[in-house]
């Protein structure tokens, strides 16, 4: 984060000035006003030696660097923390005069920024320096200091986001000196819940932050993982139903955890055949049968529980519940002994060829009567449930072309015919 400084400066500090003077007033030496400063570096401002006369500067205390210590305006760099004292001497032949110049450089190096990922973090600001003190303080944000003098103190309790903390460095109060650090506090997420119609499925949390580690944790329910450390790990032999998953991120503070469930529908895709229909033995469910000898192509129209195909070939069912698909077994299926047309006792279908409608009639009403008509592709065309309906008029809507009519009675009677429509 960009640093921010306070500045006074032109103020005498607690250790007075030396000044001594020569016989000569040419050699008088003045090093400049008293500093306190925020940096490590200062154009120091001294008075030029006289004719006939040199100066040169020199570390009295602390430290410092200076780019040519024989100009009373040099720079002088990497200044101690603290307090430094820095003395200017004039020379004139035998004669010469000094005076000293404080600087008291308060360093306020909040540290670097963070993210966090458990509420908890460690400061690492640079400490105060000699005659000074610091304190922390917050600028946005939330957080609960462990002890608000220490550079190095722990911060709890972080809001979530960002939150600006700042270390002031303090000489008195009027001179100071401040940086910003930046915590920002994010969620440890197991990621979004989930719905599955199998037993195992690939998890979500987010990764753990810089400095600390996240493993998982099964709170009930069943689960195998493949790797418990990795956030985005494969977990396996889920059990039937909810399953609770635990992603709990560890440092060296504190841990926090987020919870994930897991329901594993373990939906029926089994298909029965009964009285020459595919019945799906899922009940509420939406329903698309399948040819499998065609590279499983849905079957068009054919969305119902109950599927009655046609032709011989081998069939499966996609079965969709709760938004959880899966897919059944292909079962095969022949239609080659079934005689079309077969005007048994128990129902008859006139005329045929069709034009614009046609009958189906029944040897007695019964209670419970089911009719399919497809065409030659196989897509359903019409399906009817009647109740005690001895005869049944069916509007004949569809374009010219053979059809095929299956009639169920009782869920035990079944007729099959081809017909005819000619427009």
């Amino acid at each position: 984060m960009k640093k921010m400084f306070f500045i006074l400066t032109g103020l005498l500090l607690c250790i007075n000035s030396s000044l001594i003077y020569s016989n000569d007033i040419s050699s008088v030496a003045i090093a400049g006003g008293d500093k306190f400063i925020c940096t490590d570096i200062i154009r120091l401002s001294a008075t030029p030696a006289g004719s006939g006369s040199y100066g040169l500067w020199s570390v009295i205390q602390g430290t410092g660097v200076f780019d040519d210590a024989m100009n009373p305006n040099t720079m002088v760099r990497n200044l101690g923390s603290g307090m430094n004292i820095l003395r200017w001497t004039v020379y004139d032949g035998l004669d010469s005069s000094y005076d000293d110049v404080n600087i008291a450089v308060a360093n306020s190096s909040a540290g670097d920024d963070q993210t966090v990922c458990t509420g908890v973090a460690l400061f690492t600001a640079t400490p105060a320096g000699l005659f000074t003190y610091g304190q922390w303080s917050i600028v946005s944000g939330g957080g609960t200091f462990d002890n608000i003098t220490n550079h190095n103190t722990v911060v709890r309790n972080i809001a979530l986001g960002e939150n600006i903390f700042r270390w002031t460095v303090y000489h008195d109060s009027l001179h100071f000196c401040y940086d910003d650090v930046s915590i920002t506090s994010i969620i440890s997420s197991a990621g979004d819940d989930q719905i599955i119609c199998m037993d195992e499925t690939q998890l979500a949390a987010t990764s753990a932050c810089q400095g600390a580690y996240g493993r998982w944790q099964c709170i009930s329910g069943i689960g195998n993982f493949d790797d418990a450390m990795n956030p985005n790990t494969m977990v396996r032999n889920l059990g039937s139903g909810m399953n609770i998953f635990t992603w709990n991120v560890y440092d060296n503070f504190n841990h926090l955890g987020d919870t994930v469930r897991i329901i594993f529908t373990d939906m029926d895709a089994s298909v029965r055949i009964e009285d020459g229909r595919l019945i799906a033995n899922a009940d509420f469910a939406a329903y698309q049968w399948l040819d499998c000898d065609n590279d499983y192509t849905p079957i068009e129209g054919a969305v119902e529980q109950t599927f009655i195909p046609i032709k011989n070939g081998n069939y499966a069912v996609e079965i969709t519940l709760n938004n959880c698909s899966k897919i059944s077994d292909c079962f095969p299926f022949i239609v080659s002994d079934i005689t079309y047309n077969n005007q048994d006792a128990f129902v008859t279908v006139y005329p045929n060829p069709v034009k614009d409608e046609f009958t189906i009639e029944l040897n007695e009403p019964y209670p419970k009567v089911e009719i399919w008509i497809y065409n030659q592709t196989g897509k359903l065309i019409c399906n009817e449930k009647q109740t005690y309906r001895q005869q049944i008029i069916i509007p004949a809507k569809e374009p010219s072309g053979i059809y095929f009519v299956t009639v169920l009675a009782d869920g035990r009677k079944r007729g099959v015919f081809k017909i005819v429509r000619h427009r």
